[in-house]
């Protein structure tokens, strides 16, 4: 009896010490780095940046159970001296307890910081960040950068051994699926996720705060080179942008009267020579206005195609297939936009001409509409000026309201002071009605791979809207992934919350790396009275489509 224990005993130790020794999914190692702190080059006022940066992108840099933090006695033992170099980082890790060191350098300069950072493993290539920012963004570009490295090394290769829970490309923790049915999930695009948020914002970019509110944006090729740019519309001025090195470069600009309400811009190739073109509305003395524009190959400036186009214009995905149109709207005689003046227009020698007239349900206007495709047929897409989504059949026939508003905006047209029927008297100014743009529903399959389109609409979040009507701000808001169920528009996945108020969306090739994102245009909200300090952010969310 005393030798059977004896053995059972041997057994279970020897199996202990194979679990122990042999790797396996279940097993897997966490990695640990040691920061060192960062160098700090500057005025000796500023020396907070230099002492903050270095625990701010250790916090950062951490993944609960895949990178992590090396115990303090590694950091003791490894000294304070900054490797000079790659290879001197080698050296020190050669006889470390830890798997990465990380060293960087602040620099200030007048009113910008110039940021570098170097991660060092014991065999691969260094992964560096640079980045020259203003004062006020030094936090932000920390963030992005500490992303992007945490991004590159577990997604190019140079990981073999992650854990199952940190599967980089699988799964999109900036998702949220729904508990819909189970004839349509988005389970491809993000199979895992928690509600709750880390610290860390994995599948999710995040440009630096620029220092204006926009209004609408466009991701195209509009020079015909096989790389896209993007267009960012703000109050007076239409900015040209190109991703570089992971960030935003400012191409050129456009400016627009000051009188004018700008709308949106929107891109499409006219001429199908490979360039798009940016359509840009406006409204100005109670009427609309719009321009297009080609943008220089040389990205160094706009020319006009067609200027002071008497017709609100907007490019929408029109049936039978589902290809971008060009369509326009005269102001209406009685309302502003009366849905039986809706065309497909045509760009001709500078002038832009009526084609085919849309037949619409009623109050549908060039800015409210979208086609979702179903099978042989379509849907009709048409958002009231209280933000409800309302179904149509292909026959105009309605088929459902929701009971939940989206894609509101701030864009304003006053409508036009008109004589009163029966009164003989204008309305005062207390009584001007307001029409508000909304932000436009995309259409998209690339979700379901091809099998079902979805509408991908954006879902404001503010208590303050829902009191005061003529409150646009919205604090926060939400990327829905909707479909229709044959009785109403489900929600399959949405994005987790975005601070700030959403003004655009859309899915493109962003930074030219052959890989689709989600793009979510954003205004912070530094609070109800100090709206003049907003800023535009830009979001771009991995997909994960493979």
């Amino acid at each position: 009896m005393r030798s059977r224990c004896v053995a059972a005993l041997q057994a279970l130790a020897v199996l202990l010490l194979t679990l122990t020794v042999l790797p396996g999914p279940a097993m897997a190692q966490v990695k640990t780095f040691v920061v060192f702190p960062f160098t700090y080059m500057g005025p000796k006022q500023y020396q907070h940046y230099g002492k903050g940066a270095s625990s701010r992108f250790e916090r950062k840099l951490t993944l609960p159970g895949t990178l992590e933090p090396a115990p303090d006695t590694v950091a003791v033992s490894l000294g304070r001296q900054v490797p000079a170099s790659a290879k001197a980082a080698r050296g020190l890790l050669a006889g470390a307890d830890t798997d990465y060191l990380v060293w960087g350098n602040v620099s200030v300069s007048g009113s910008s910081v110039v940021l570098d950072v170097t991660m060092q493993s014991l065999s691969g290539d260094p992964i560096r960040q640079s980045a020259e920012v203003p004062m006020d963004e030094v936090t932000m570009e920390l963030d992005r950068m500490a992303e992007e490295m945490t991004r590159t090394l577990f997604n190019a290769g140079q990981e073999e051994e992650t854990t199952q829970g940190a599967s980089a490309a699988a799964a999109n923790p900036a998702f949220l699926n729904a508990q819909s049915t189970d004839q349509f999930t988005a389970a491809a695009v993000n199979p895992q996720f928690r509600y709750e948020g880390g610290t860390q914002n994995t599948g999710r970019w995040q440009s630096r705060g620029l220092r204006f509110a926009s209004r609408s944006m466009a991701v195209c090729d509009a020079t015909g080179d096989g790389r896209n740019e993007i267009f960012i519309l703000e109050e007076y001025t239409l900015h040209a942008y190109r991703i570089e090195d992971g960030k935003l470069k400012h191409l050129a600009e456009q400016s627009f009267s000051r009188k004018a309400e700008m709308i949106n811009v929107r891109a499409i190739d006219l001429d199908r020579d490979g360039a798009s073109e940016l359509v840009v509305s406006s409204y100005r003395d109670e009427a609309p206005l719009s321009h297009i524009f080609r943008f220089a190959a040389d990205g160094s400036g706009f020319t006009p195609v067609a200027e002071d186009v008497r017709m609100f214009l907007n490019v929408i995905r029109m049936p039978p297939n589902f290809t971008p149109t060009l369509v326009g709207q005269p102001k209406g005689s009685h309302r502003l936009m009366e849905s039986k003046d809706i065309y497909e227009v045509l760009v001709t020698g500078g002038d832009v001409i009526k084609s085919r007239k849309v037949a619409v349900p009623e109050f549908s206007n060039v800015y409210n509409l979208a086609y979702l495709p179903e099978g042989e047929t379509y849907k009709i897409i048409r958002l009231d000026k209280t933000g409800h989504i309302g179904v149509f059949s292909s026959d105009l026939k309605p088929e459902y309201v929701s009971q939940e508003t989206y894609n509101s905006s701030a864009i304003p047209l006053e409508l036009p002071n008109e004589v009163v029927p029966g009164m003989g008297t204008k309305r005062d100014a207390m009584e001007q009605q307001y029409y508000y743009v909304p932000l436009a529903a995309l259409p998209t399959n690339l979700m379901t791979g091809g099998t079902k389109y979805e509408l991908l609409m954006n879902k404001d979040i503010s208590v303050a809207a829902q009191v005061f009507k003529r409150f646009r701000t919205f604090t926060q808001g939400e990327i829905h992934g909707l479909f229709w169920d044959g009785t109403g528009m489900n929600l399959s996945w949405k994005t987790r919350r975005i601070k700030g108020t959403v003004v655009d969306f859309d899915i493109a090739d962003y930074n030219n790396d052959g890989q689709l994102d989600l793009l979510v245009l954003v205004n912070t909200y530094p609070g109800a009275v100090q709206l003049e300090y907003r800023k535009t952010v830009l979001f771009a969310y991995d997909l994960n489509l493979q």
